[in-house]
């Protein structure tokens, strides 16, 4: 539902059958596609704040080791709101090899504004 939700333009209701999911607890705690799905959802909406907000509890709270799927989708949540250099952190931090997608994302948010340094 997360992921059907947030291809079709309902990012709340994909958030908000996150938070119910997280509420429930024990057999329910999210695993690495359900992160994804919820922070494509925010990266669709341009909801910055709350895809920071779901990144941090993946890593901290449920002790997810974000894959290069869940970085993909954080840096594709940054490109578009100009926090390009904090993208390019990001990156530069993965616990593992970069692949050619994480750039091309980053780099096609720096043509989107102009950001002829990075």
């Amino acid at each position: 539902m997360i992921f059907a939700y947030g291809q079709h333009g309902e990012s709340i209701k994909a958030i908000g059958c996150f938070e119910a999911m997280k509420e429930l607890g024990g057999a329910l705690d999210p695993y690495k596609a359900i992160f994804s799905a919820v922070l494509s959802a925010c990266s669709h909406a341009g909801l910055v704040d709350e895809g920071r907000r779901i990144f941090s509890l993946m890593v901290e709270e449920y002790c997810v080791e974000p894959g290069i799927e869940q970085y993909s989708c954080i840096i594709d949540l940054l490109g578009p709101s100009r926090e390009l250099d904090e993208a390019e952190r990001l990156i530069n931090t993965m616990p593992f090899k970069e692949d050619s997608s994480v750039w091309w994302t980053l780099f096609s948010a720096c043509k989107a504004h102009g950001n002829v340094r990075l």
